[in-house]
């Protein structure tokens, strides 16, 4: 047995756990800094007479002596056990192994002519990086004993610089005690500022220079000749084609040297960088995204004509914010797009242009495409946002046109390729069919529930559609049955201080109503939408009778089986169907503040109504008030 430094190793493991002790560095919170039991000589011997290979003596040693899996870079080390559930390949110890850092440094290389499995010959798979990325270690050849990062499906790998597994390992454990940023550990550089600064004096290529600042972004708090250290050097190499990753810190450094960085990289003409810099910056730091999109309108737009589909789309997002620019002016960028992908992006960015409802003659050519399915799905999906009525005949007519798509094609044959063509159809055909329904739903509610001057428009009620599939909202049995209004439910729910559980028990407690308060509040709703005025209802706790009630979600009938209901107040939400109100035959007191209700002589087949209350509400024939019987507030 070797000299192998396991003390070492456990006085950089406690203080490590120490450094982290809420485990807020990647992959912490899986392993826990805490080492499985060693492996017994038996357990590893079987494991390389499996594999026909003895394991690398470092690796033996720290399986034998140290742990069998648990703390380590990532989400921790496997046992044996879990690297042979992992290792769905032969070792094949007689032949090369393809994996090199030569042929890494190549790039994507998983469209060559060989199997995966060829790829992973001489490996064994130690970590889990999270998601589809591992760390495997090379057992044969002439990098024996060396780590390698590899995406699953081999088409990205690559190989730590440090030349065997203890070193990796042992790095891991310097970096986390120096709490330095170890999400992306191994792919930069060993070493603290100073050393880094170093290596990058010391750099004869512009390749290693740009690794040696790259290295430094693991280190949290630089110091402060540190941050001038860095922003010297990114000066120098100011024509570097891509800064991104600096971008973070160097704001955190100082604001105003990322603005003057920019723009001296805008005069040497890295236009096209410049954009995506923009970019990252609005995504990763608080930086005023409405003043940089103002400040940078008139140079990005000068140039923007010459860049790429993909890269248009980009200045878009970058100066969407800017009060300068209108879908009028990239509109003709959308000739430019060949591919679905690239036309479907931009529908979404124009549909959200303030200007957008301008431009009925785009949209409507859109709603005319019948090849591409996936771009009419799109563009009805997004047109929600305006619900203009000059589309509504042709959202009507494709409503009409894929009502077939409701009928489900499957497909039992996956290598039957007419069968699955038709199954992907069909589908595509179901989505722009439920999106032409959702479209006309709009203009619906646009109808009954008008936008009024002044006013706050009455709430939109909706539900998740898997809270509605699975209380049967709106779905009645076979035999029918009597609908009860998810928000009526809530109030008796809340009057009764629960739902009945039976039938007949629902009846009972209709009788029993005398007074219902029906409105929106943190008990009742999921999510508030205020700008577009809509909300989610939760879904009550318990399943209502299915011989004689279900839950629905647009049908108030329920009210005019009340008898007893002598005060009905109803506030802030829109409402489908006003025709129950003249089967509330025993209402004396309604309140109908800040609903969509609008047709007053509904009022006058209430026998019973003393009083209501109309403030808020979009009234027609308000003239049949003067001579109702009942007073009125409007």
């Amino acid at each position: 047995m070797c000299d192998f430094p396991v003390e070492e190793l456990r006085t950089l493991l406690k203080k490590a756990k120490k450094t982290d002790s809420e485990n807020k560095q990647f992959g912490a919170d899986c392993h826990k800094y805490k080492w499985n039991p060693p492996a017994s000589l038996k357990e590893v011997e079987a494991f390389e007479k499996k594999i026909g290979v003895e394991l690398p003596e470092q690796y033996r040693q720290f399986l034998l002596q140290v742990a069998d899996g648990g703390a380590g870079p990532h989400c921790g080390l496997f046992s044996i056990e879990e690297v042979e559930s992992w290792l769905d390949w032969s070792v094949e110890p007689d032949k090369t192994p393809y994996l090199t850092p030569e042929i890494t440094e190549e790039g994507d290389f998983s469209q060559q002519d060989i199997t995966p499995n060829d790829w992973k010959r001489g490996c064994i798979p130690i970590s889990s990086q999270g998601d589809i990325y591992f760390t495997y270690l090379m057992v044969t050849g002439p990098n024996r004993g060396r780590v390698v990062y590899v995406e699953y499906e081999m088409s990205w790998a690559f190989f730590p610089r440090e030349k065997d597994f203890l070193s990796w390992y042992m790095r891991w454990l310097r970096e986390v005690c120096n709490n330095y940023n170890t999400l992306g550990f191994a792919t930069d550089l060993d070493g603290d500022e100073l050393s880094l600064q170093q290596h990058y004096l010391q750099a004869t290529s512009k390749e290693e220079k740009y690794l040696a600042l790259e290295s430094m972004l693991k280190i949290r708090n630089l110091s402060e000749n540190s941050a001038k250290f860095m922003k010297k050097a990114i000066i120098e190499q100011i024509n570097m084609p891509d800064i991104r990753n600096f971008l973070k810190l160097l704001y955190a450094i100082d604001v105003d040297f990322v603005d003057e960085l920019l723009q001296k990289r805008w005069e040497l003409g890295l236009y096209v960088p410049v954009v995506q810099e923009l970019y990252s910056l609005f995504l990763h730091t608080d930086i005023d995204e409405q003043q940089m999109a103002e400040k940078w309108y008139t140079p990005i737009m000068e140039v923007a004509d010459t860049f790429s589909v993909e890269e248009k789309w980009l200045v878009i997002t970058v100066l969407f914010q800017s009060k300068q620019l209108s879908l009028k002016r990239v509109l003709p960028w959308f000739q430019d797009a060949i591919t679905s992908r690239e036309k479907i992006e931009f529908v979404i960015m124009f549909s959200r242009f303030p200007d957008a409802k301008e431009h009925i003659e785009f949209w409507s050519a859109l709603l005319d495409e019948r090849e591409d399915l996936k771009l009419l799905a799109i563009t009805l999906k997004y047109l929600i946002r305006f619900p203009c009525q000059e589309f509504k005949e042709q959202v009507l007519k494709i409503q009409e046109e894929f009502a077939f798509a409701v009928e489900e094609i499957f497909c039992t044959d996956v290598h039957d390729d007419e069968q699955l063509e038709k199954s992907v159809r069909r589908r595509q055909e179901n989505e722009v069919y439920e999106a032409a329904c959702a479209m006309s739903k709009e203009f619906f509610y646009d109808e009954i529930n008008p936008i009024v001057p002044n006013v706050p428009r009455p709430y939109r009620i909706e539900m998740y559609n898997l809270d509605m599939q699975e209380f049967d909202v709106d779905r009645p049995s076979k035999k029918g049955g009597v609908p009860i209004h998810v928000l009526v439910a809530w109030s008796i729910c809340r009057q009764f201080g629960r739902c009945p559980s039976k039938a007949k028990d629902w009846k009972k407690t209709f009788e029993k109503v005398k007074k219902l308060t029906i409105e929106l509040n943190e008990k009742t709703v999921i999510n508030w939408d205020n700008a577009r005025r809509k909300v989610v209802l939760c879904p009550l706790d318990e399943y209502l009778p299915r011989k004689h009630y279900y839950y629905s979600l647009q049908d108030w009938s329920i009210l005019g089986e009340m008898e007893n209901l002598k005060n009905l107040s109803i506030r802030e939400i829109c409402i489908e169907d006003f025709s129950f109100l003249p089967r509330c035959t025993s209402v004396k007191h309604l309140s109908l503040i800040n609903t969509n209700f609008s047709d007053c002589r509904l009022l006058l087949q209430m026998p019973n109504l003393k009083s209501v209350d109309l403030r808020m509400c979009p009234l027609k024939h308000k003239e049949v008030l003067e001579t109702a019987l009942f007073t009125y507030q409007i």
